[in-house]
């Protein structure tokens, strides 16, 4: 029995501090976009992307998940999220880096201006952006909030249901 509690115990804590992240992640890049206006919030300079459309040349699919960082540098054959001149984010790939300067791949001629550069993607998932779009919505932040409270407090209520029992069975 008492295996059975602490396996429970440990489950209940990981259930926690997985939901616990994922929910305190989300809200801070909402908080970053719309207090700060950031286009693409980063925590500790790691940052996700899902592109909405495919890009052949980078060999990145539409909702595939984008794992990216904004330090090391980047070097030729990087794949890149950069910042268009209207705001919205696109892919691209690094064809040369000399001397500070890095073209892309759709422009060879002009070197791109580094601030607009956003990350170079380290790590990919494909397909699951869309269910990731999904669990970032507002309404599942809500749920996911709501079932944190739900198994922070479940083993109190086991407990006052099962003791409530006991007392009514001891009366009666």
């Amino acid at each position: 029995m008492q295996a059975l509690k602490t396996f429970f115990y440990i489950l209940r804590a990981v259930a926690l501090l997985l939901l616990g992240i994922f929910v305190l992640v989300n809200l801070y890049t909402m908080y970053m976009q719309i207090i700060f206006n950031v286009s693409y919030p980063t925590l500790f300079g790691l940052g996700k992307y899902i592109p909405s459309e495919t890009y052949q040349s980078c060999n990145v699919s539409e909702n595939d998940y984008l794992f990216t960082i904004d330090f090391g540098g980047y070097k030729r054959d990087d794949i890149v999220i950069l910042e268009k001149t209207n705001g919205s984010m696109t892919i691209d790939k690094v064809s040369n880096n000399d001397g500070g300067n890095i073209y892309l791949i759709s422009d060879t001629e002009t070197p791109v201006n580094k601030s607009l550069l956003k990350g170079k993607v380290i790590f990919s998932i494909p397909g699951i952006g869309g269910l990731i779009l999904v669990l970032e919505s507002t309404v599942s932040i809500v749920i996911m909030v709501l079932l944190i409270v739900l198994i922070y407090e479940l083993p109190k209520i086991i407990e006052g249901i099962l003791s409530k029992r006991s007392i009514h069975k001891k009366i009666f």
